[in-house]
């Protein structure tokens, strides 16, 4: 009886770490597929960005200043504008 008692223990505990793993887990950030907000920037590494606060939100999750900026960084697109829209 005390054996079953452990193992139905020993099973709860490995499901709730196992749940609260997933719960924690970086789930990825999908941006709206919508084409007037969204643009794919160019890895360009050799150019002057200008510091206007324009942020926009890419496909790695990331938020950056502007496009020029995840233009930069070489972010993955699409990097889609984030000023205004809720999400």
């Amino acid at each position: 009886m005390r054996n079953r008692i452990r193992f139905v223990v020993i099973v709860a505990v490995i499901a709730v770490i196992a749940v609260g793993s997933l719960a924690f887990a970086k789930k990825p950030v999908t941006p709206p597929p919508d084409d007037d907000v969204c643009s794919y920037p160019q890895c360009v590494k050799d150019i002057l960005c200008p510091d206007i606060w324009n942020p926009v939100l890419c496909a790695d999750g990331v938020v950056y200043s502007n496009l020029c900026y995840a233009s930069i960084a070489c972010a993955p697109g699409p990097c889609c504008e984030i000023g205004g829209i809720a999400y």
